[in-house]
């Protein structure tokens, strides 16, 4: 009920912890969320191994906007990606902690 909320815009519930196999913040589940309904709208190709080009070359700013967030949430929201296995999120977090650690230019 919370996710399906969630999915409907209400953003009030963004405070609500929910206790899945290891605790995820509701902050968490709502990028989640907000990242799988950008991604319906504006997929990006899988990631190209070694990534070797700036992250912007290859996603839409939208999205670099979205995760403008703290390295401890990205990390979360790579845990919550591996776990229900979504692999878009899941490369996409990877990256963007790869290139927060080593910029790619």
């Amino acid at each position: 009920a919370l996710l399906q909320a969630m999915l409907d815009g209400d953003s009030s519930l963004v405070s609500v912890s929910i206790p899945l196999r290891a605790l995820v913040s509701s902050r968490c589940i709502h990028l989640f969320v907000h990242f799988l309904r950008m991604f319906s709208e504006f997929p990006f190709h899988p990631f190209e191994r070694p990534f070797m080009r700036p992250l912007t070359d290859v996603v839409d700013e939208r999205f670099l906007a979205l995760f403008a967030v703290d390295d401890a949430l990205v990390y979360e929201l790579s845990v919550a990606a591996n776990y229900m296995q979504v692999e878009p999120l899941l490369d996409f977090t990877g990256i963007l902690m790869l290139t927060r650690c080593i910029p790619i230019t």
